[in-house]
């Protein structure tokens, strides 16, 4: 595989708001719907905004409203043939309850994440002192190859939290597009061995578009990539704690134009593995 790498600095113009909200509630299962809103008067936001509760799992698209607020409370799990649509501008916030609250984009569904470098999209901690860890991050599970599984076969994986699937051999498979987008405080865990990142790139195919994105203080890796094809452009991981980018299970895409501040005290800026459970490399394979 041939992975490039042109290190350039870059400045991303991203602007973090803080809001305090009541709540309201979604509740998603199998195919009923309750959606319970309320008007917030209070806290810092015009009068009259709708702030709505995400979470569980959706069998049909789900397009936010630039003009509502919207707090993630638990895992929001986007089936196949769904689509999770976020305009530009918008801000939303997850609850600090670590890995119990992420977005998931599984097989065969599709985030339509477009912002612009005016107004990105910015996805952060609902906490009053945000950190990191605080929630879990962007999960995205596509159906491109990965070495866990036969090579040519369609088998899956899981990922490490949840149990999602990922992997087969759709080298183009599109995942939907992430542009100017801004992930903050994510990286929540269940332990070291069942973690989140910022950005969790399950077999993503080389069909989604991944361009102008930025971690920034994340308790695990910035973006980590299982396997898979996707391209990714325009990168910026600020102050990951594990490693900034890490990738395994044959990664075969390509990264360009990528900035990285890495702290002193954390892991790597890149963790590079073939295979997920050769650390020492002795297949003599190297992605």
């Amino acid at each position: 595989m041939k992975n490039k790498f042109l290190l350039i600095g870059m400045i991303a113009s991203l602007v973090i708001a803080c809001e305090s909200d009541d709540t309201a509630d979604i509740i998603i299962t199998d195919n009923s719907v309750i959606n319970n809103t309320t008007n917030n008067e209070g806290g810092n936001e015009e009068p009259g905004a709708t702030t709505v509760n995400l979470s569980g799992v959706y069998l049909e698209d789900l397009t936010l409203d630039a003009a509502n607020d919207y707090i993630i409370t638990g895992p929001v799990l986007m089936s196949a043939g769904t689509t999770l649509t976020i305009p530009a501008g918008l801000t939303v916030r997850a609850q600090p309850v670590g890995v119990n609250a992420y977005i998931a984009i599984q097989q065969g569904a599709q985030i339509n994440a477009v912002g612009t470098s005016t107004d990105p999209i910015i996805l952060t901690s609902n906490a009053s002192s945000p950190s990191s860890g605080d929630w879990g991050g962007l999960v995205i599970c596509g159906s491109a190859p990965i070495n866990s599984t036969i090579d040519g076969s369609t088998d899956t994986s899981t990922s490490e939290v949840g149990g999602l699937s990922y992997g087969g051999n759709t080298p183009a498979d599109d995942s939907g597009s992430l542009q100017y987008v801004r992930i903050e405080y994510a990286g929540g865990a269940i332990d070291g061995n069942a973690e989140l990142n910022g950005l969790s790139m399950y077999a993503v195919g080389s069909g989604t578009t991944v361009d102008y994105v930025e971690i920034f203080e994340g308790s695990d890796d910035g973006i980590e990539f299982f396997g898979g094809t996707v391209n990714a452009n325009h990168i910026v991981v600020v102050n990951a704690e594990d490693d900034s980018i890490d990738w395994t299970e044959g990664y075969t895409g390509t990264l360009t134009d990528v900035y990285i501040q890495h702290g002193t005290s954390h892991d790597k800026a890149f963790e590079c593995d073939g295979y997920n459970t050769d650390f020492s490399n002795e297949a003599g394979y190297f992605s």
